[in-house]
């Protein structure tokens, strides 16, 4: 890795490169099991590069926030600034690195050292811009069909019709959706006599790391209810779900989730001390569960700016062993 790390800034920077390993640093057993150490100097000004082992294959389980507490230990015994660097980091989670202050550098992909004054992404791979007309954020209907075409078709061409089907869309719900995903990048059509045929612009992995930016929560509001006998025959959702897919301890409270629409249809009893929580989903968790848990990926957009350490862990790790 030390050796790639070189090759990729003389790249950028020429001949005003110098690294050097340091391995005189009283650190604990954990931190120099998980890393090793090199000074690098670039025009005079000078860092200490904390380089992942783990990352030299797959992605680390560590989360940012628990990084950042690593970094710090490492910052307490030196003058310099410290750089985590990684071979291979999914863009959501060089997002998550930024937003915690968390400098680095990924060969090939981006080098972020604001205390150096350096912010270089050109060495991005290119993905599609979304295009004119693409919102903030895509509309629930579209959401929902992408993450049906990320968990159920995943490759290859389909028929939107048949899509439409499953998702009980209408003929002009399913066009409007697949308007709204090619203008965004995300898929491609293609049309055959009077329908069309619809595939991901990419592996799944790719398509996912370019729609997150565009995709939001899907909870839409949160209630508690009282107990009932039926509550286990809905998609088991939130902390819930998430403990039978990681190492998180099970939650006290049940959490459960139904469409939006049908929340008044089911006849909850609303209480503001209620022993379980009911989210109220944009579209049908159901379309997305498996074995009556909630998919891994709707958990993930669910979570992922929730603040709870424990969480971020779990989430992390679902995410990283979901089989793409």
């Amino acid at each position: 890795m030390e050796k790639q790390l070189r090759n990729y800034l003389e790249k950028v920077f020429g001949d005003g490169v110098t690294i050097t390993a340091r391995k005189a640093i009283s650190l604990p057993f954990f931190l120099m099991d998980n890393f090793s150490f090199c000074e690098v100097e670039v025009f005079g000004q000078r860092f200490l590069a904390m380089i992942d082992k783990a990352l030299e294959g797959p992605v680390s389980e560590t989360t940012p926030a628990v990084l950042a507490k690593q970094i710090k230990m490492v910052a307490d015994k030196t003058d310099f600034p410290v750089v985590y660097v990684a071979e291979a980091i999914p863009a959501y989670r060089r997002d998550r690195l930024i937003k915690q202050g968390i400098q680095f550098i990924s060969p090939y992909n981006q080098m972020f050292i604001p205390s150096l004054g350096l912010d270089l992404r050109e060495y991005l791979s290119k993905v599609p811009k979304p295009k004119a007309g693409a919102g903030k954020h895509l509309k629930p209907a579209a959401q929902a069909a992408l993450l049906y075409m990320l968990t159920k078709l995943r490759c290859g061409k389909s028929h939107i019709t048949d899509i439409a089907h499953d998702l009980q869309y209408t003929k002009m719900t399913i066009s409007r959706v697949m308007d709204e995903l090619e203008n965004a990048g995300l898929v491609e059509t293609e049309p055959v006599g009077r329908t069309k045929m619809v595939a991901l612009k990419g592996k799944p992995r790719e398509v996912w790391e370019r729609a997150l930016p565009l995709m939001q929560t899907p909870v839409r509001h949160t209630y508690r209810i009282r107990h009932r006998d039926d509550e286990r025959q809905y998609t088991l959702a939130g902390e819930t779900a998430l403990a039978c897919q990681t190492d998180l301890n099970e939650p006290r409270a049940l959490t459960i989730a139904v469409a939006n629409e049908e929340i008044k249809r089911l006849g909850f009893e609303f209480v503001p001390d209620g022993e379980v929580y009911v989210e109220a989903w944009r579209y049908d968790p159901r379309l997305f569960s498996e074995c009556g848990l909630a998919h891994p990926l709707t958990l993930f957009l669910r979570f992922r700016g929730d603040h709870d350490e424990r969480v971020q862990i779990a989430l992390e790790k679902l995410i990283e062993e979901y089989p793409w």
